[in-house]
């Protein structure tokens, strides 16, 4: 982790396995009068964009990312599926990508509506729309999958426990463990997800939620190896 790496918190205007049953495509809403374009579920998009444009360096594929107070995960889902970006949730909440993915399994589903969705300045424009095709483009196979998240709090007993194991001694690292093992229990100790309750079945769980970081060493060598850390408030708290 870079210790020299300046916060910076910048206001960005507002611009504006999928089992979800097929719909029949006469059953296809007219798009006619949509406001799709002018949805608030795109600003995550606008950000993911802000992000590109202003660290070009920082969110390149392969890179790794800390998505802070990522709630539902939605711009770890779209960093990691349209840019291979590891990028990971850090929230108190259990993430939840079903909208995702259904939306996903939806555009696939019907190839002439996704192409229409992704044209962009037309108010049936959807964001996701786009960056499908941009992946169908590029690659034979367009896999989707969740990304991985650890309900921890990003604050400042966080910080001070990262910098104190910086040395690697291993003292340092058993007061980690204690610290992380703790804290997570006590996470996790609140059984809802967001958007609602966990699924019944594990299988169900990976593929609304993902994959949890649970275990102490391997939730800091993620901290430790982050190239960028940011978060998405879009109320502007």
């Amino acid at each position: 982790m870079d210790t020299k790496t300046v916060a910076q918190c910048v206001f960005i205007e507002d611009k504006g396995n999928g089992r979800a049953p097929a719909v029949p495509p006469a059953m296809i809403p007219n798009n006619s009068n949509s406001t799709r374009a002018q949805s608030k579920k795109n600003r995550v998009f606008v950000l993911r964009e802000f992000l590109l444009e202003q660290y070009p360096s920082q969110m390149t594929e392969g890179c790794s990312v800390l998505d802070v107070a990522g709630g539902r995960g939605d711009l770890s889902f779209i960093l990691r599926n349209f840019g291979g970006i590891n990028s990971i949730i850090a929230d108190p909440r259990t993430p939840n990508f079903r909208r995702l993915f259904k939306s996903v399994q939806f555009l696939l589903n019907y190839p002439e509506e996704c192409k229409l969705r992704a044209e962009e300045n037309r108010p049936t424009h959807q964001p996701l729309a786009r960056l499908l095709m941009q992946l169908q483009q590029s690659t034979n196979d367009a896999n989707i999958d969740a990304p991985s998240y650890m309900r921890i709090y990003v604050d400042e007993t966080l910080v001070e426990m990262l910098r104190s194991v910086i040395s690697r001694e291993e003292a340092h690292l058993e007061r980690w463990d204690d610290y992380w093992n703790e804290r997570r229990d006590s996470i996790e100790a609140n059984s809802v997800h967001y958007g609602g309750t966990a699924p019944r079945d594990a299988s169900s769980l990976s593929e609304r939620c993902g994959n949890q970081i649970r275990d102490p060493r391997r939730a800091l060598e993620v901290l430790l190896g982050l190239d960028f850390v940011c978060g998405f408030h879009p109320d502007q708290a």
